[in-house]
């Protein structure tokens, strides 16, 4: 009959077999636990980057649309912009990653009446609006094992205007009357509030106003009146007639303004008065009133 040795420890007796056992198990538990740690380590990595991208892509706006109040995402920017960035994080090697990881990338160009299904690596979304998705697989590169731990992420952003604030500047105009068909100021206009006809223009950097001043002398019979607009502010100084069709520099400081001049002349001795308001003030900076917005899963 078979008789196995016993080791005695402070704690009593363990037979040999268990402790060769133990001696097997714990090295491969060991290798287990490096290697899904690998694995997490791998999959927060690539969930950073596709934020990363999406953030990337996301903020490749068309220019021309944005000076309308129109948020167009640039397709080809948007994609050249996520391509750059995914090179630029594995250009020097792929980490963690057996090889550069694939991605799947959805970019919905504009806002749309009804929401679109944009599905990514196998996670679904809803938008109406300016978004892009980011979706990547990549496996882990091995340690001890062959690379067949595979790590996923699909993160979705979308772009928007802020909500409206409530207005600050009152401007007055008590000789003349004033029609402004565009302000671009997503901040306190819709396109539906347009024309604009109080001279309290909120006028946004970066945006297109469009503008027109009437002005009637009190008594035309016996004076006439020239009409002149301004923009003023920081280093700029634009001059226009009684109509302005123009974008607000960029770098227009908040507090630039749009004032009216107006020279009345009398017909009888040639005499001149001059008369001014302000009709509008740059407000806020057309970029800074967008926010991204994350897009969850359905």
């Amino acid at each position: 009959m078979m008789k196995f040795k016993k080791v005695r420890n402070e704690g009593g007796y363990v037979t040999v077999p268990f402790l060769l056992f133990a001696a097997i198990l714990t090295p491969i538990i060991l290798f287990l636990v490096i290697e899904i740690t690998q694995s997490y380590s791998a999959k927060s990595k690539i969930e950073m980057v596709a934020d990363n991208m999406a953030k990337a892509g996301v903020w490749q706006i068309d220019e021309e649309e944005l000076k309308d109040g129109e948020i167009v995402l640039d397709i080809n920017k948007s994609q050249a912009s996520v391509n750059n960035l995914l090179a630029s994080e594995f250009g020097e090697g792929t980490g963690q990653l057996d090889s550069m990881p694939i991605q799947d990338v959805a970019i919905n160009e504009r806002a749309t009446e009804t929401s679109r299904t944009v599905r990514t690596e196998g996670v679904q979304f809803q938008t109406s609006g300016p978004s892009v998705f980011i979706g990547l697989h990549a496996y882990t590169k091995p340690i001890f094992l062959p690379p067949v731990i595979e790590v996923r992420a699909a993160q979705g952003l979308g772009l928007r205007w802020r909500d409206k604030v409530d207005k600050t500047y009152t401007g007055s105009l008590s000789f003349g009357s004033l029609s402004a068909s565009k302000v671009v100021n997503p901040a306190i206009y819709d396109r539906q509030d347009w024309p604009v006809t109080s001279p309290d223009l909120h006028m946004a950097s970066g945006g297109n106003v469009s503008v027109s001043v009437s002005v009637s002398p009190s008594n035309p019979e016996k004076e006439t009146a020239e009409v002149k607009m301004l923009f003023v502010g920081g280093d700029h100084s634009l001059s226009f007639g009684n109509s302005a069709s123009f974008t607000v520099p960029e770098d227009a400081p908040i507090g630039s303004m749009l004032v009216v001049e107006a020279i009345f002349t009398s017909l009888e001795d040639g005499s001149t008065r001059e008369e001014s308001a302000v009709i509008g003030q740059v407000t806020h900076e057309l970029k800074k009133l967008l926010i991204t917005e994350r897009i969850h899963p359905k």
